[in-house]
């Protein structure tokens, strides 16, 4: 056994070897990500992307819920005392709002991790296609502006 391992060991150059470890090299650096894997990534993008803007929704009927709840009872309790009760609709509707504002806060900030982890484990570098900036962040900042307005506004107006 150790005199056919001997043989072999012989018949094979350290100078072949050596080659055949940089051609290896070689072709693991030029291989560049096949269509199907680019496609998955566009994929996975775009279900980030449809992720985000079911948070954007979700915090908008938060926010607009919260801020009509509040016109409606300020309209309809016109010249009647209000009672005494545990949360009044003034309350309610602020936390509605709030609600709305810390769910697109957190759904932001998890849209922007998962797309910098994608951007790490898929770099331009090595052929990937880039990750173009996400425009449900950029609607996300806007619907947290209308947000921010409507809470000032049933800060201030009482």
């Amino acid at each position: 056994m150790g005199m056919a391992l001997a043989y072999l060991r012989d018949e094979v150059s350290p100078h072949e070897d050596h080659i055949s470890s940089v051609s290896d090299q070689t072709q693991k650096n030029t291989m560049q990500p096949d269509a199907s894997t680019k496609l998955s990534l566009e994929r996975t993008v775009l279900s980030y992307e449809r992720t985000m803007l079911s948070w954007v929704t979700t915090a908008t009927s938060l926010i607009t819920f919260g801020f009509s709840i509040r016109q409606f009872f300020r309209i309809a309790r016109q010249g009647v005392t209000e009672g005494r009760s545990f949360i009044g609709p003034h309350a309610f509707g602020t936390v509605m709002i709030l609600v709305g504002l810390l769910a697109l806060l957190i759904a932001t900030l998890q849209h922007r991790r998962d797309i910098q982890v994608l951007k790490s484990r898929y770099p331009v570098s090595e052929q990937y296609p880039e990750i173009p900036r996400s425009r449900a962040t950029i609607l996300a900042a806007l619907v947290a502006i209308l947000g921010i307005l409507a809470m000032s506004d049933m800060l201030f107006q009482d």
